[in-house]
């Protein structure tokens, strides 16, 4: 009899990117409050400091995407969690991980070495999960303010990875709902670094513990969401 594949592999790994991501934002941060008369020759400049928090952050959504890759083609190919839940399928399971992402590209053969699979917007990882899974679940039990949320943490990660013009205009966008009473002007030289580590508003319904920035309210969303996906 084939062994069951563990669903909890996919949690592991991106609970270990999650510690390094928030192990590193706490390395640097101090070197936020340094300015022109503290600073010293080996200190990071708070700019330098901000742009690691920006690029932990990357880690960080590109550490979800991958997540949610995982466990979805693991739950395809029958896998269970340490604590023995598993969806529902809608048809028998696949026999392995490769064929499951055959069945689930439908190009037999199919490389995911070779070929990038897009995990970014997640109401259209919903819609797959409703092809496979009976109601989505779990990747459907995830809240519509939790989606709203990743949304907006996507936009924020492609603001740091390029400067397009549509990505400053959604980051603009994003970055006023953290500035309410505002109106269209977000404060002098905000960045996505300065951005996370604003102290985080009634963006987020749940205030994580005890860092109050938003950056760790994202990665308290996405260790929830991972949670909700893969109850261990």
């Amino acid at each position: 009899m084939a062994r069951t594949l563990n669903a909890t592999i996919a949690a592991k790994q991106f609970h270990s990117n999650y510690n390094s991501a928030l192990g590193l934002v706490e390395k640097v941060e101090p070197y936020l409050a340094l300015n022109a008369d503290n600073i010293g020759s080996d200190d990071f400049h708070p700019l330098q400091a901000r742009k690691i928090i920006a690029l932990a952050f990357m880690g960080l959504v590109a550490s979800w995407e991958g997540f949610l890759e995982d466990v979805f083609i693991r739950y395809m190919a029958g896998a269970k969690t340490v604590a023995g839940y598993s969806p529902t399928l809608k048809s028998g399971a696949c026999k392995s991980l490769s064929k499951a992402y055959e069945v689930f590209t439908g190009k037999p053969g199919f490389d995911p070495e070779l070929n990038y699979l897009s995990w970014t917007d997640y109401s259209r990882v919903i819609k797959r999960a409703e092809t496979f899974f009976r109601d989505g679940k779990p990747f459907s039990d995830i809240s519509g303010a939790d989606i709203h949320r990743i949304a907006d943490a996507v936009i924020i990660r492609n603001r740091i990875a390029h400067a397009s013009s549509k990505s400053k205009s959604q980051f603009k966008k994003v970055a006023l709902r953290h500035f309410p009473g505002t109106g269209t002007k977000l404060p002098a030289g905000l960045n996505p670094g300065s951005l996370l580590m604003q102290s985080c508003n009634v963006n987020f319904s749940k205030q994580p513990d005890p860092k109050n920035d938003t950056f760790y309210a994202y990665a308290d969303l996405f260790a929830r969401c991972v949670h909700t996906i893969c109850p261990s």
